[in-house]
């Protein structure tokens, strides 16, 4: 399978398309929420010339649109679903949203995951449509940012908890989050403030309270794995801020830096342009988790755009009927090591496309089948 990458914005407005193109070829990009709304910002941001800010926002979506991508839903309905019984954010894997279940012609059954919220979007804005409706969410973005922004927040923490112990470095506080704030005897505690900044009902928390006491108050984390994550990070980004371990001006963006983290646990690598990600990526990865940084990664796409560049029409063909989607034998190749820690050395026959070879009519014959399961979901 394609390594599911987890990009910010400045990694995605630094490639050019046709690195863009590479990247989407052999490799599957995570949308997350906090990405799609830095990308509408701009509208609001340079509103000045509305013309060359809509080209932006259809390049941006060009960029990461276009199928093959995964999306994932908000962090706080990710919190909720946790704290409902969801185990996922352990291990890879992508939580997904009322599937279909549809029954082919030959009495076969499988899901049909219709277009997110996120995608829809993306693919407006790759045809140019931006509604009122867009662009007064681009204002509240803002907005939030103005009223919430780290300075802001920071204040208002240290307000809060003047006694909070002060830490050196970041390390430092870390340590002290998963040794003492995260211990099993904390957790009521924890779901109880933290769920009132994401709005989830009251019922779910004290089904989740009841659930903890009767699994014997065993560890929060193994009962609701990604609620913890959320709420480790959301700990350590707030500690950060009172105790100025983490940045607070509006030049260093941290209120949406942070962002990114919350959906860490759904790809195997995470890329981005951002001092701020790079240096904090390893407190809150898994150990098979890979982080790349941007301009590094940018070159090693456009190495590859090169080669295939050089490459005829049949040379092109044959390598996606042996290889598929497995980058090419570049020395040293970034995106070819992230293959090869997800899913091992190429061999032959094991990672090609067969459909390159099918005639016309086999082709639309599978078209049509896929046509006609989409019709059976609606």
């Amino acid at each position: 399978m394609k390594p599911t990458i987890l990009v910010d914005k400045s990694f995605i407005q630094s490639l050019s398309v046709k690195e863009a193109d590479i990247l989407k070829i052999h490799f599957r990009i995570l949308i997350t929420p906090i990405l799609v709304q830095e990308m509408i910002t701009d509208i609001e941001k340079y509103k000045e010339d509305f013309d060359g800010a809509l080209e932006q926002l259809r390049r941006l979506a060009d960029k990461v649109g276009g199928g093959g991508q995964f999306t994932v839903s908000d962090a706080r309905i990710l919190f909720q679903a946790s704290l409902e019984g969801s185990k996922f954010g352990t291990k890879f894997e992508i939580p997904v949203q009322n599937p279909k279940e549809v029954i082919a012609k030959d009495g076969s059954i499988g899901l049909i995951y219709g277009e997110t919220f996120e995608e829809g979007l993306i693919r407006k804005w790759q045809k140019k449509e931006v509604s009122a409706k867009d662009i007064e969410a681009a204002k509240n973005y803002l907005r939030d940012f103005e009223l919430y922004y780290s300075v802001n927040r920071r204040e208002e923490l240290a307000g809060e908890f003047p006694n909070n112990v002060q830490f050196a470095h970041f390390e430092e506080l870390v340590e002290f989050v998963d040794s003492v704030l995260l211990e099993a005897k904390e957790a009521p505690m924890n779901v109880e403030s933290i769920s009132k900044m994401t709005s989830t009902p009251s019922e779910v928390v004290v089904n989740a309270k009841l659930q903890w006491e009767k699994g014997g108050k065993s560890h929060f984390q193994s009962l609701f794995p990604y609620a913890y994550y959320f709420i480790r990070v959301f700990i350590i980004y707030s500690l950060g801020l009172t105790n100025g371990v983490i940045p607070s001006s509006k030049r260093d963006n941290a209120v949406h830096d942070n962002q990114y983290f919350l959906y860490l646990p759904f790809c195997h690598v995470f890329c981005s342009n951002d001092r701020f990600h790079e240096e904090r990526f390893k407190y809150f990865q898994r150990p098979e988790q890979m982080f790349i940084w941007g301009p590094d990664f940018k070159q090693d796409l456009a190495q590859i755009a090169l080669y295939f560049s050089n490459l005829t029409p049949e040379q092109k063909k044959d390598n996606e009927r042996r290889r598929g989607s497995y980058p090419p034998p570049l020395p040293n190749s970034i995106s070819g090591n992230l293959w090869y820690q997800v899913n091992g050395p190429w061999i032959e026959g094991r990672f090609g496309n067969r459909a390159v070879d099918m005639s016309e009519e086999e082709n639309k014959k599978w078209v049509d089948y896929v046509n006609e399961l989409i019709r059976n979901s609606d």
